[in-house]
């Protein structure tokens, strides 16, 4: 298992896509265990995307790929520039709350990132924001769409984890909320010590929001209709990707942006976006088998219980090791693995 790890690391350092990386590096333990067939590698790469959980991943990815094209993405920045223009630090401000609302739209903190980038990474520039500041915000704010239902991370977690898909959808609210206000009381303070000026001159108006909200008022609406169709049992966690784009092709027909072209861009990039999710799976599961056959976890616990007495501090270094961790691969491998 040691070689196979340090295949990893090598390969990660060397630039190679963590995909591969951990794909060489689970091979390369089945080659140094005579016991284990050669057959097993593919087997395992094909079977651990067979899991019918799992099929309310590729049907989120379009929902949230059709909201993208379809204006959704546009009403939410307008919203957001509403709620939080006029604090300090303006569009870092914007950037925060558009990241809580394209949580609940997109489902992959990736897409999240990329997208504010794309809306907002030019104008913060021009703005006198520095790029590592926005880098960095940028960065976090995608990190919201981890905890705001629909999370793909969640959604794996759930598979894998035998856990409610729906009480993790439940319990991310909570924390996104929070985080966001944690990373606006950030930004508050960096702004006062750079001198990030507002956007708007003055709070927004009670006519202004309810118009705002009028125009974001179904995609503001997605997640908690999402949570309460699984609460109340309306959908299984593998049907209620289906239902989100029906809801999302609703939405365009309703703001009238529906097209041919445009569903067909949303497809395009959804193949491309699913594509890039299973062949993590799969290729995780070569990892996977390997430290499940070296009874890995129940080691690594083990040695928590003994060395560490304080639920507390093992907390702590778990906390750490995940940190580590997410230095060199994504959060959908280490879920998985």
């Amino acid at each position: 298992m040691l070689l196979s790890f340090l295949v990893f690391l090598g390969l990660v350092l060397l630039g190679m896509p963590v995909v591969f990386a951990i794909g060489i590096g689970g091979l390369v333990y089945f080659l140094t265990q005579p016991e284990l067939q050669l057959t097993m590698p593919v087997q395992l790469a094909l079977a651990e995307t067979q899991n019918f959980s799992l099929l309310a991943i590729p049907t989120f990815i379009l929902a949230s790929n059709l909201m993208n094209e379809l204006g959704v993405t546009r009403r939410l920045l307008r919203f957001a520039h509403i709620l939080t223009g006029f604090l300090r630090g303006g569009l870092a401000q914007v950037s925060v709350v558009l990241g809580l609302l394209m949580g609940g739209v997109s489902g992959s903190a990736i897409a999240d990132a990329t997208m504010q980038a794309r809306l907002l990474g030019s104008e913060m520039v021009r703005k006198g924001y520095s790029r590592g500041f926005i880098a960095a915000l940028q960065g976090f704010s995608g990190l919201l769409a981890v905890a705001i239902p629909p999370s793909i991370g969640l959604i794996l977690y759930g598979s894998i984890g035998q856990v409610s898909i729906g009480q993790l959808f439940a319990g991310g609210i909570g924390v996104g909320i929070l985080m966001a206000l944690a990373y606006m009381l950030t930004v508050d303070l960096l702004a006062r010590r750079r001198g990030y000026l507002p956007e708007n001159p003055a709070p927004p108006m009670a006519r202004e929001i309810v118009q705002a909200l009028r125009e974001s008022f179904f995609a503001v609406l997605f997640p908690f209709l999402l949570m309460a169709s699984l609460r109340f049992g309306i959908f299984l966690p593998s049907e209620v990707g289906a239902a989100a784009v029906v809801y999302a092709l609703f939405v365009g027909l309703l703001y009238r942006e529906l097209s041919w072209e445009r569903v067909r861009r949303a497809l395009e990039h959804s193949v491309r976006d699913v594509g890039m999710v299973a062949l993590l799976i799969s290729m995780a599961a070569l990892l996977g088998y390997g430290m499940k056959w070296e009874m890995f976890p129940q080691k690594v616990s083990g040695f928590l219980l003994e060395a560490v007495q304080n639920p507390k501090v093992a907390l702590l270094l778990i906390l750490f090791a995940l940190l580590l961790l997410g230095c060199i691969m994504d959060s959908t491998v280490m879920i998985i693995l």
